[in-house]
């Protein structure tokens, strides 16, 4: 205060307040007496006691009321021009971290956030927040325990005494997920090798297929397929036993491996050839069989049949069924393939197919049947005579293109290999 502030002593009086605001002061005091403190904020004291007092200490006066300081303070405006929020995968939690933005207008401090949730229904739900670098305010959204999408809507931030609402500009879309399931396949039917694995069908799932994989033996080894991303899938050509699996994925929850399914691939039989029937000769009545050279066999081959191209088949050649035959690893002569009699000379084409207990292989063959030789006619003819032991005989009329035997028969067996369309044997001894 500044002047009547304390009372005097004689008339207990008390001062008026100061002219900034001060506080009352004290009541004057009577007798023998120290003053009265006086009322804060900024009341004076009274004075003590006028009276003489002999021997004794003088009396003194009330101490001045305490002073006060006032403050006047103005709220700052909160305000975000960016929200976004983390989606939920409910395997692990029910709470997105939502975060907002503003370079200017959220300052370090600690904060309630008022906001809505839409799934499930939720208004005026709070969380703290504190930020602790100026800009940036992150708080756990909780509940979000419904799959399917929520928006969730910020309506207030507070700081102490000071507060802002929001209408627009204030609400973010989190996708809520349920655990991924890897679901299973269809086991395929047995292929043999050099096919495909037929259609591969994921079902069960809950989620997307990121991506199908194979594996093969030991099965240990995953190997992603470029480009296979739905439901479905059939592989390329297979060689060996192989399994498949899908990945699935179901929005923010981790990805998960279906169960495998295996593709079971059987070899093919293998024999070794040229496919070069060995030639036979043109029988007008007389039924035969042909042979055709292997040198390795692999993979069980335990049977063939045959199938004469439409030529073959007018000329007589009839198809052969399934014939079982006992291949050997090491090679030989399949020696059991039927020629009908009276099948024109010509050379003919079909496909042989070789059997093993699960699948079979084709193999091209051909076929020469030559023309039966006429008989030679018979030459000059060389008696034997004393001074000319032995005597000699000449064949004419002899095949032209090939290479010819004749057997020789009687005192003396012998045979003659040669070519051209004459020949004469000689050294034939009597008898």
């Amino acid at each position: 205060g500044t002047t009547a502030n304390g009372g005097n002593a004689n008339n207990a009086t008390a001062g008026a307040g100061g002219t900034t605001g001060g506080g009352p002061g004290a009541g004057g005091v009577l007798l023998l007496s120290d003053g009265l403190n006086g009322t804060a904020p900024g009341g004076g004291g009274s004075g003590a006691s006028s009276l003489i007092q002999l021997g004794g200490p003088g009396r003194k006066g009330g101490n001045g009321g305490s002073g006060q300081i006032k403050v006047t303070y103005s709220c700052p405006t909160y305000s975000f021009n960016a929200i976004s929020a983390s989606d939920v995968c409910t395997a692990s939690g029910t709470t997105s971290l939502v975060r907002l933005s503003s370079p200017t207008s959220l300052p370090v401090g600690d904060y309630v956030v008022t906001y809505n949730r839409s799934s499930p229904s939720a208004n005026t739900l709070t969380a703290n927040a504190t930020v602790t670098v100026a800009g940036t305010l992150e708080f756990a959204a909780t509940g979000l325990n419904t799959t399917g999408s929520s928006t969730i809507t910020v309506t207030n931030l507070k700081s102490e005494s000071c507060s802002n609402n929001f209408s627009t500009g204030n609400a973010v879309t989190i996708t809520v997920s349920s655990v991924s399931i890897g679901g299973s396949i269809n086991t395929p039917a047995p292929i043999c090798s050099g096919n495909t694995s037929g259609l591969l069908t994921l079902s069960g799932n809950t989620g997307s297929v990121v991506k199908w994989q194979y594996a093969v033996s030991p099965f240990t080894t995953w190997i992603d397929i470029l480009g296979a991303t739905t439901n479905t899938y059939t592989s390329g050509l297979l060689t060996q036993t192989t399994q498949f699996r899908a990945v699935v994925k179901n929005g923010f929850c981790d990805a998960v491996n279906s169960s495998s399914t295996t593709v079971t691939v059987n070899p093919i039989p293998i024999i070794v050839s040229s496919g070069i029937l060995a030639d036979i000769c043109y029988e007008a009545a007389t039924q035969r069989t042909a042979s055709l050279a292997y040198s390795n066999a692999n993979n069980n081959p335990i049977s063939y049949s045959i199938s004469w191209n439409t030529a073959a088949n007018s000329a007589g050649l009839a198809n052969q069924v399934n014939t079982p035959f006992s291949f050997l690893p090491g090679g030989g002569n399949l020696n059991t393939i039927i020629i009908p009699a009276g099948v024109p000379a010509n050379t003919y084409s079909g496909i042989m197919t070789i059997y093993n207990a699960n699948c079979s292989a084709t193999l091209p063959i051909q076929l020469t049947i030559l023309p039966k030789p006429s008989a030679p006619a018979l030459g000059s003819v060389t008696q034997p005579i004393c001074a000319l032991p032995t005597g000699s005989l000449t064949l004419s009329g002899l095949p032209a293109s090939v290479t010819w035997l004749i057997r020789q028969t009687g005192t003396v067996s012998t045979t003659y290999t040669n070519t051209g369309t004459t020949y004469t044997v000689s050294n034939l001894a009597p008898g």
